[in-house]
C-alpha cells in the first residue's frame, strides 16, 4: 500500500517535472521568436543588422538552462527559417527549409553552448570575482559570435538560403551584429529567464549585491540624458553627413559609466538595452546606413565599458569589507591588534612632529579563564561584547579601543595628558564593573602617559608594567605608571 503512494506521488512529480520542461520552453521559443523579428530594425541585409538581440537571448538561455534550452531554441531557429523562406519568397521545398532550419540551429547554437559551459566552469572556480566574470563574458562574446557567424553563414549558403557571393561583404556586420546582441541584452534576458529558470545552478547573486530594480531618484535624469546624446548625435551625422559626425554618439559612454555606477546592474542592462534599441531605430529611421559599423562599435564599447562600471562599485564594496575584517575584531568589533599598530604609529609620529601628548590604556578583564571555565565560552564571549560597548560609550570618537589578544584591549588617547588619561581610565573601570551580565566581570588598568621621543613600544612597556602592578596589589584596580 506504501509503496503504492510512493509510485503515486512520483508520478505526480515526474508530470509536474515534465508540464514545467514544457512550458519553459515554449516561453523561451515565443520570446526567441519575438526578440529575432525586434533584431529585424536596422536591418541592413537579410542576414546582417545593427544588433541581434536574439544571440543574447540564446546566451542568456544556455547559460541559465544549459543543454535544456537546446530543444526550444532548435524549434525557434527552425519556425524562423520557415518565416524567412517565406518572407524573401526563397525557393526552397519543405524538406529543404527543415534542413537548412536544422543546419542553422547547429550552426547557430553548438559556439554560444560551448561558451556558456566554459562560462559556467569559470564561474565555479571564480565565485563571486565579478571583473572575472565579465571579462571572461566579453571574450566568451567576442570568440563565440565569430565561431558562429562562420558556421551560421557556411550552413546559409550551403542550404540555399543565401548566395555564397553574399558571404564576404556580409559576413563583418553580421558578426558585430550578433557580438552587440550578445553583450546588450544577455543581462538583461538573464535577469529575465530567472524567473523561467528558478533552479538554475547560475545565480546572479554571487556576483552581485543585488539584481533587482532598485533605482535613485535621479534616474530619469540620467535616461533622459541618455536620450539627448542618440538623438542629437545621429541627428548630427544625418544633417552634416561625415563619418567624423557619426562618432559623437561615442559621448553616450559617459551618461552610461553615470549609470552603472549609480545604479543597480539591472537598471544598467535596461538603459543599455534601450540605448542600442534607440541606436537602431535612428539608424533605421534616418537612414545612417554608411555609418552603421560606427554605430555597432559603439554599442559593443558602450555596453562593455558600463559592465566593467557595474563592477565597480561591488570591487569598492570588496575592498571596503576586506579592510574592515582586517581592522576589526571579528567577535567584540574592536580594532584589530594590527590596526593599533598602523593607527599609533601615525599618532606617535605626529606627537613627535607637533610635541602632543598620547596616553595609552591597557585594560586587563580579572579571572576571565574562570568565567570561562564556570559560565562558559559563550558567557566570556558575551562579556567581552559587553566590555567593549561600554568602553566605546565613555571614549571620544578620536580615541581607539582595540582587542589585544584574549581578554586584554587597549586604549589609544591622541592628544590627552596623564591626568585626563587616569580621568579616562577611572570611568572605564568603574563602567565595567556596573555591567549585569549575571555574574560580577572586574578589570585591572594600566595607564601610562608618553614622555620625550619616546615610542609607542616605549609606552605600551611602561603602561603593561602598570597594568602587572594592578593585578599584583589584588585586580580591580587602575594604576598610572
Amino acid at each position: 500500500m506504501e509503496s503504492a503512494r510512493e509510485l503515486t506521488a512520483l508520478g505526480k512529480s515526474v508530470r509536474m517535472l515534465s508540464a514545467s520542461v514544457w512550458s519553459q520552453g515554449l516561453v523561451v521559443c515565443l520570446l526567441w521568436l519575438l526578440v529575432f523579428q525586434l533584431g529585424r530594425l536596422g536591418e541592413l541585409e537579410a542576414h546582417a543588422s545593427v544588433w541581434f538581440p536574439a544571440a543574447g537571448l540564446t546566451y542568456a538561455a544556455l547559460l541559465l538552462a544549459g543543454a535544456a534550452a537546446l530543444l526550444p531554441l532548435t524549434v525557434a531557429a527552425v519556425a524562423i527559417t520557415f518565416w524567412t523562406t517565406n518572407f524573401y519568397q526563397l525557393e526552397l521545398s519543405f524538406t529543404q527549409t527543415l534542413i537548412a532550419g536544422l543546419a542553422f540551429s547547429i550552426a547557430h547554437l553548438l559556439p554560444y553552448y560551448l561558451g556558456c559551459a566554459a562560462i559556467r566552469f569559470i564561474a565555479n572556480q571564480f565565485k563571486g570575482r565579478l571583473p572575472v566574470i565579465i571579462l571572461s563574458f566579453l571574450l566568451s562574446a567576442l570568440v563565440c559570435s565569430v565561431l558562429a557567424t562562420i558556421a551560421v553563414m557556411v550552413a546559409l549558403s550551403s542550404t540555399g538560403m543565401m548566395p555564397a557571393s553574399d558571404i564576404r561583404h556580409t559576413w563583418f556586420p553580421f558578426w558585430i551584429g550578433d557580438l552587440a546582441g550578445v553583450v546588450v541584452m544577455t543581462p538583461v534576458f538573464l535577469s529575465a529567464l530567472r524567473y523561467v529558470y528558478p533552479d538554475s545552478r547560475f545565480s546572479l547573486k554571487i556576483y552581485l549585491y543585488s539584481d533587482t530594480a532598485k533605482y535613485s531618484g535621479s534616474v530619469v535624469w540620467k535616461l533622459l540624458v541618455n536620450l539627448v546624446i542618440i538623438l542629437s548625435s545621429t541627428l548630427l551625422a544625418y544633417g552634416l553627413g561625415t563619418q567624423e559626425s557619426a562618432f559623437a554618439i561615442f559621448f553616450l559612454a559617459i551618461a552610461h559609466m553615470w549609470i552603472a555606477c549609480t545604479e543597480s546592474p539591472f537598471i544598467n542592462a535596461i538603459s543599455l538595452a534601450t540605448s542600442s534599441f534607440l541606436i537602431a531605430f535612428m539608424v533605421a529611421a534616418l537612414g545612417l546606413d554608411e555609418f552603421i559599423m560606427v554605430y555597432q562599435f559603439a554599442i559593443i564599447v558602450i555596453a562593455s565599458n558600463a559592465l566593467f562600471g557595474v563592477a565597480l562599485p561591488k570591487l569598492v564594496a570588496d575592498n571596503f569589507e576586506l579592510k574592515r575584517r582586517i581592522s576589526t575584531d571579528a567577535l567584540t568589533s574592536a580594532a584589530s591588534r594590527e590596526h593599533l599598530h598602523h593607527h599609533a604609529d601615525r599618532v606617535f609620529m605626529q606627537a613627535q612632529q607637533y610635541d602632543f601628548p598620547v596616553s595609552l590604556i591597557i585594560i586587563d578583564v580579572d579571572e576571565f579563564k574562570q568565567i570561562n571555565d564556570t559560565y562558559g565560552h559563550q558567557a566570556g564571549d558575551d562579556a567581552l561584547k559587553q566590555l567593549c560597548l561600554a568602553a566605546n560609550q565613555q571614549l571620544r570618537p578620536t580615541d581607539m579601543l582595540a582587542r589585544f589578544g584574549g581578554d586584554e584591549f587597549v586604549v589609544l588617547l591622541p592628544d590627552t595628558a596623564d591626568e585626563e588619561a587616569a580621568q579616562i581610565s577611572e570611568r572605564l573601570h568603574k563602567k565595567i564593573k556596573q555591567l549585569d551580565l549575571g555574574f560580577a566581570l572586574t578589570t585591572s588598568l594600566g595607564v601610562a602617559t608618553r614622555q620625550a621621543d619616546e615610542s609607542f613600544a616605549d609606552v605600551f612597556r611602561r603602561a603593561d608594567s602598570a597594568l602587572y602592578r594592578s593585578k599584583k596589589q589584588g585586580r580591580d584596580r587602575v594604576t598610572k605608571a
